[in-house]
């Protein structure tokens, strides 16, 4: 019988591996492989985080789950929260109850360290039924979608706008960014909070002694900040490589050309993004310029967003671009409506 143990660094060659033959098994397939040891990767990606595996009776690594903790607002309180994520079992060792073994190793962490007064939840591919499954066990509710798209880097610069000016930020903006993400984000039931100090020492966040973070604001000639968004350079420590879209999305992606023909992605990972009310337009100029600034860093901008909410329209995607869908499972004291505003940070 399989056991689970904490993920060590010793575990590095044999946790990238696990990963790069365990697809995702949802709408589109796709795994992680990892250009850098994993045992620095994911301390950096998930700050308060533990990652397990599951070890067989040959000492092989069978699957592997992790569970992370941060803080969210739901309605108009403030949680704590438990993100499980990361859940991966080798194709040849499904079936065995090993998905449902680490599963409810992470919510019996969360629980833990939580107890019932906080949130738990995961975000699941859609067309994932087995996680989809185990989930249940946690008896979550399962909410509304949200949409992931690979965006590709532009290969020409943006035409200027006249009164827009798109720069990166400064220690003097965080506070005003701040403000701006917290009024914008008030119109998701669940959604992150952060402060002017936090997001300044995200910024500051390095791997392996490379600054990963990244953030661009657009202002008004008067320089009020109108629009902002972050980055983290996911590319910097790994690759997506799809290997199994639906026949609609390959035809799609066969006239279109976003996943390239070998299905490596190297993802820069958008997020704490936001746009002051009727600057719709400055936060589109916005983007675009950030396809263009951020296009030797990776290969796509990886957006996610709840189809229903303000960021769809900032983000202003393509009709025609390929994407896949989340569901939120989520288990939060109350009752969050099935048609409640997810925010995609969260």
């Amino acid at each position: 019988m399989d056991h689970i143990r904490p993920f060590v660094a010793a575990d590095d060659e044999a946790y990238t591996q696990l990963l790069r033959t365990s697809p995702d098994t949802g709408l589109v397939q796709f795994a992680r492989e990892f250009q850098c040891p994993p045992s620095a990767a994911l301390p950096a990606l998930h700050h308060d985080a533990h990652t397990a595996v599951a070890v067989n009776e040959q000492a092989q690594l069978s699957g592997t789950g992790t569970v992370s903790f941060s803080t969210l607002r739901v309605h108009d309180q403030l949680l704590p929260s438990a993100y499980l994520s990361a859940l991966a079992v080798h194709p040849a060792h499904r079936h065995r109850g090993v998905a449902r073994t680490l599963a409810a190793w992470r919510f019996q962490v969360a629980q833990e360290r939580l107890g019932d007064t906080s949130v738990v939840y995961a975000l699941i591919q859609q067309g994932n039924e087995g996680s989809l499954r185990t989930a249940r066990t946690w008896q979550p509710e399962v909410l509304g979608r949200v949409v992931v798209a690979p965006v590709p880097v532009r290969t020409r610069p943006v035409p200027a706008r006249a009164g827009l000016r798109v720069r990166s930020v400064t220690p003097d903006d965080w506070p005003e960014v701040a403000a701006g993400l917290k009024a914008f984000n008030a119109a998701f039931a669940l959604a992150p909070e952060t402060t002017a100090l936090e997001l300044s020492q995200w910024q500051a966040e390095r791997l392996m002694g490379y600054p990963w973070r990244h953030y661009l604001v657009v202002t008004d000639d008067l320089g009020t900040i109108l629009a902002g968004v972050g980055m983290t350079e996911l590319a910097r420590h790994s690759v997506l490589r799809v290997s199994a879209m639906p026949l609609a999305l390959r035809w799609l992606n066969a006239a279109v050309r976003v996943v390239p023909p070998d299905g490596a992605l190297r993802l820069l990972q958008v997020e704490k993004a936001f746009v002051l009310p009727g600057q719709e337009a400055a936060g589109q100029y916005l983007m675009q310029s950030a396809r263009w600034l951020w296009r030797d860093l990776g290969s796509h901008l990886s957006v996610t967003f709840d189809p229903r909410g303000p960021l769809a329209q900032m983000y202003a995607l393509p009709r025609w671009l390929p994407t896949t869908e989340l569901r939120v499972a989520l288990r939060a004291p109350g009752h969050l409506a099935e048609d409640a505003l997810v925010h995609p940070d969260a």
